[in-house]
């Protein structure tokens, strides 16, 4: 019961960091029309918007796991009352 509450946790942590990075990622770009000489390559901004919300998906299935987790202690709880 600990270790999927923990399981949930560390999925929430993970997500958080993706985010973090996603985030800055983003907040560092340099947007740019198109390719120019000083910057030959154009900042792409799909993938870490994407990043989020692959993060926003895990950080809720984690949520869901730790909620779930509760749930089923709470149960078992009752059942031993």
């Amino acid at each position: 019961m600990i270790s999927s509450i923990n399981s949930g946790m560390s999925v929430i942590q993970q997500s958080q960091q993706s985010v973090n990075k996603a985030a800055s990622t983003l907040a560092s770009a340099e947007v740019a029309n198109g390719p120019t000489p000083e910057q030959p390559q154009a900042t792409s901004l799909h993938e870490p918007l994407v990043d989020l919300v692959q993060a926003e998906t895990y950080s809720r299935a984690g949520t869901k796991v730790i909620e779930t987790s509760n749930e089923m202690l709470g149960s078992l709880l009752d059942i031993k009352v």
